[in-house]
């Protein structure tokens, strides 16, 4: 995997993994175990070699993590308390390599390419878009009652009009016909050049396309996604290895990762040291220290939240019959400039994004990142006694950043220049103090007790400014540009007191107990209500370790465990919640203040209150797994509490809200297949997940929470969509039939007195909102088959998810009336109702506003069941002999490739790119790579 993020798609019952970006550098979202907020953050919590970790995780390089594993019950996340609610994610880096008394090194290579990993949607081609699009304008024209003694030639040639004077562009060549007025003034096509007042003859009257067209003007430069995207590279390089005696251990490792994304001026370039060493100093006396230092410059789009200067965007939703260049509009020859280069079409006269051309600004603007990051831990361990190990731990991270984003001043957002500039440092320094003490009594009884202290400490600090009216392109610092637009710095200060101990306890390898306890507090709450309490049992049996299994033969493994415990959450969107805050403002020319937040000194931590019962089995050496039930209660959830008017303060945060998540996990693993030296095997993992509100304010009990296209509601999901009942198309006319809201419009009448069609309306200001479904799957997991013949190794691994509903908002946009913007069309609109008495699933497009067809609705819902080759790899192992012969202990090989495909309801839909399940504004997707590996171990 090119990111260890990305490693636990699929990987893990429980665990949900989202992979919207293919920028390089980026990384996965995860969530575990559903979403235990609403306001709060439901991210996991990140811990790398016994620390507390804030910072990407794709600063550490693939090659230097031992070992990923994720903590999910509460007697596994108990002992890290405040931060555990959503889960815990352990990352350890490697600690030795080789043999004991001689050094190991290890040489890595990988070369590969990259591309974009999902197709775009489908759209309607250069030849048939303005025939379709000319049926919105005829339909608004046929419809009207004022029109109705008028001929259908008269109407289709308001509309040829009216389709070219929306799009603007002619893309074809050989009309030699044009639409002039009479005498009346009434437009007719007839034969003859271009004149003032006439308009090309694209289309006839009847909406078709002029016989006289023989192809296109400028067909070589409609192809904005080839132009937009290449073929990325991708090339890393690390040195690995270290020495291992009786006292020392030790890994040291170089990196450098170069890597071109499959989209136009995008990269990422990153350099990393790590050297983690332990020594025993005496028997009893050990010192050690991990320590990384990562150097990484990042480059990409200046945008990709909107849409404008979003090339990925624009290169989906414009028009097929927009040239990227500026051509002459008779003969369609490129127009040059006095270098003789080819000029970027930016025209304000282009209906779609007008003054932009995101090809022009992928060149143009600049947006870099650079980043210096510092990882360090230390430990001393001191053994005084037998069984008890006191140790000191220390941890240290450091982020400085800098980033430079420049906006040219020829086109776009900015047409006078502009140049952000921003600055960052963030530090945490974690202090613990652990006493861990073992003894075993008599044969059967084994105690653990360990009891410590933390202290976590957060400071960050940001400083960012602006100036407009660029001088000179080619130098990006402040000093070129004329005017301060704005100057800002902030600093943020966080800190975390903790006391923690656990009990563990084991009967004979057949019973196990354990006891945890942590008390937090948070500076983000006022001290008298800054600390929380954290707790957790937990018990398993051994049932194969007890005498009456002892014959049972077939029967590898049989545990049954459970656990019950509170963990917390304080991960609110800023760091002083409890305090009023200021902002600043000016009346004229006169400094103020006025309130930002009202501070609430009674909020205090959410909780997750989560139990879990699980059974383990392993049966005949070939068939291993876990069925695990859990339930994870949120509470005391934040939520904005509205004041009155006069208070001049739109609400507070309190502690008033309440989530469960509840559901069922299931791991299997299967030895299928063992013949000489075949092997095959298989591992699968399942979960599903429940998502429902318990408790919300008083004030929104009733009405709910209306967020987009949720509503929140007790006894609903944070996920379940509400929004209005689409029924279909009515083949009388063409439009679009929805559930009249008869408690809203009680006198309404329906489309017909009596029966079903008494409670439809084509009204969709008298329509009626529903939940419709969830965003969150009925069940979601991956599996994966590893087939193995001597030294040759092939694994598959798949993620996939059954049920659920993707809102299409993209899909939305594309089915849409389109008046003036010049936007793309699905071929679902071949589809669209014409005339009267056909039956479809399509309106008919219209231009009238008052139509409907394309609001929020359930008509953009799809199913969100998907299923996505994550991985292929091939490895190859040197046989030792022939490797000996080339003077090294091992050489291996890797083919690997990343995200083949996704099969999904619709072509280029990713259901797994969000949790929300809504798809509006297309971004950076996910690259489909293909690398090659070389390992050389000496």
């Amino acid at each position: 995997m090119s990111n260890a993020s990305n490693a636990l798609a699929g990987a893990a019952a429980g665990v949900q993994v989202t992979t919207s970006s293919g920028q390089p550098g980026s990384e996965a979202d995860i969530r575990i175990r559903g979403f235990g907020s609403v306001n709060a953050s439901s991210a996991p919590l990140y811990v790398v070699d016994g620390a507390v970790y804030t910072g990407r995780i794709s600063d550490i390089a693939q090659q230097d993590i031992a070992d990923i594993s994720v903590l999910k019950d509460a007697a596994a996340t108990a002992l890290y308390g405040s931060s555990a609610g959503n889960g815990v994610i352990l990352i350890t880096t490697k600690r030795n390599a080789g043999q004991a008394g001689q050094p190991h090194f290890t040489f890595s290579t990988s070369q590969g390419f990259s591309v974009r990993g999902l197709p775009e949607y489908d759209k309607i081609g250069t030849m048939d878009h303005y025939k379709v699009r000319w049926q919105q304008w005829y339909n608004t024209l046929r419809y009207d009652e004022r029109n109705k003694n008028k001929t259908d030639e008269e109407l289709g040639t308001i509309a040829a009009l009216q389709t070219y004077q929306a799009l603007k562009y002619n893309p074809y060549s050989g009309i030699d016909s044009y639409y002039r007025k009479d005498a009346n003034g009434v437009y007719h096509l007839s034969k003859g050049g271009p004149a003032k007042g006439a308009y090309p003859g694209i289309l006839l009257p009847t909406g078709e396309l002029n016989p006289e067209i023989n192809g296109l003007l400028y067909g070589d430069d409609l192809d904005w996604y080839n132009a937009f995207y290449r073929t990325g590279h991708r090339g890393e390089y690390t040195l690995s290895g270290g020495l291992r005696t009786d006292k020392l251990q030790s890994y040291l490792s170089l990196n450098y990762l170069d890597e071109r994304g499959f989209m136009i001026e995008s990269g990422y370039k990153r350099y990393n040291l790590r050297a983690n060493l332990s020594y025993d100093i005496r028997p009893w006396l050990t010192l050690g220290t991990n320590l990384g230092l990562t150097h990484s410059r990042s480059e990409g789009p200046r945008s990709l939240g909107g849409t404008s200067a979003n090339g990925a965007h624009f290169s989906q939703t414009v028009a097929p019959i927009y040239p990227i260049h500026v051509h002459d509009p008779l003969t369609g020859a490129y127009v040059l400039d006095d270098r003789g280069n080819r000029i970027y079409d930016h025209s304000v006269t282009r209906p779609y994004r007008k003054n932009y051309n995101t090809i022009e600004l992928a060149y143009l603007d600049h947006n870099e990142s650079l980043r210096d990051a510092l990882m360090g831990r230390a430990h001393l361990d001191i053994k005084p006694i037998d069984g008890l190990k006191l140790s000191l731990q220390v941890a240290y991270d450091q982020t400085n950043s800098r980033s430079k984003v420049r906006y040219n001043n020829k086109t776009g957002d900015n047409p006078q220049g502009m140049l952000e500039m921003s600055v960052g440092r963030g530090t945490t320094l974690t202090f613990t103090q652990l006493a861990n003490y073992n003894k075993k009594v008599g044969k059967d009884h084994d105690f653990e007790v360990l009891m410590g202290h933390e202290s976590y400490d957060l400071e960050n600090f940001g400083m960012s400014g602006s100036k407009e009216f660029l001088k000179f392109i080619v130098i990006d610092e402040l000093s070129n540009y004329t005017k301060v637009r704005s100057v800002n710095s902030n600093t943020d200060v966080y800190r975390k007191e903790s006391y923690f101990g656990r009990f563990n306890y084991n009967y004979s390898d057949r019973y196990n107990l354990s006891l945890a306890y942590r008390r937090d507090a948070s500076s983000r709450f006022h001290k008298n209500s800054r600390w929380g309490n954290f707790w957790a049992v937990g018990a398993g049996w051994n049932i194969n370790s007890e005498k009456f299994m002892k014959n049972v033969a077939w029967v590898n493994r049989l545990k049954l465990r459970g656990s019950y415990g509170q963990t917390g959450n304080d991960g609110l969107s800023g760091y002083y919640p409890y305090q009023t805050t200021y902002s600043s403002s000016n009346n004229l020319d006169e400094p103020g203040l006025r309130v930002a937040n009202v501070g609430n000194t009674d909020l205090t931590w959410e909780t997750q209150i989560t139990s879990d019962v699980a059974l383990e089995f392993g049966l005949f050496d070939r068939i291993d797994g876990t069925i695990e039930v859990f339930n994870k209660e949120s509470k005391d959830l934040l939520f904005e509490y509205e004041l009155a008017t006069s208070t001049g303060v739109g609400s507070i945060d309190r502690n008033i809200g309440k989530i469960r998540n509840y559901g069922l996990e299931l791991e299997l693993g299967a030895k299928i297949l063992r013949i000489g030296d075949f092997s095959w095997s298989l591992r699968a993992n399942a979960t599903w997940l429940r998502n429902k509100i318990v408790k919300l304010p008083d004030l929104n009990r009733e009405e709910g929470i209306i967020v987009g296209t949720k509503k929140y509601m007790e006894g609903h999901s944070l996920y379940d969509y509400f929004v209005y009942e689409y029924l279909g198309v009515d083949p009388a006319d063409g439009k679009a039939m929805y559930r009249l809201d008869r408690e809203k419009n009680p006198d309404e009448p329906g489309l017909e007195a009596t029966g079903e069609r008494a409670t439809y309306t084509k009204n969709g200001e008298k329509a009626r909102k529903h939940y419709a479904g969830s965003s969150i799957p009925d069940v979601y997991g991956g599996f994966s088959t590893n087939f193995r013949y001597k030294d040759i190794g092939l694994n598959f691994v798949f993620a996939y998810q059954i049920g659920g509903k993707s809102y299409d908002g993209l899909y939305q946009s594309m089915m849409s009336r389109d008046l003036t913007s010049g936007t793309a069309m699905h071929p679902d609109l071949y589809r669209a109702w014409r005339k009267p008495g056909q039956v479809t699933d399509v309106p008919r497009l219209d231009a009238d506003p008052q139509n409907f067809s394309t609001m929020t609705s359930d008509r953009w819902l799809i199913s969100s069941t998907a299923l996505a080759l994550k991985s292929i790899s091939m490895t190859y192992d040197l046989p030792k002999h022939f490797a000996k012969k080339l003077g090294v202990d091992g050489v291996g090989l890797t083919f690997a490739a990343e995200n083949l495909f996704i099969l999904s309801k619709r072509r280029g839909l990713n259901p797994f790119s969000g949790y929300t399940g809504v798809h509006g504004t297309v971004g950076y997707a996910a690259a489909r790579t293909f690398t090659t590996t070389l390992n050389v171990t000496f």
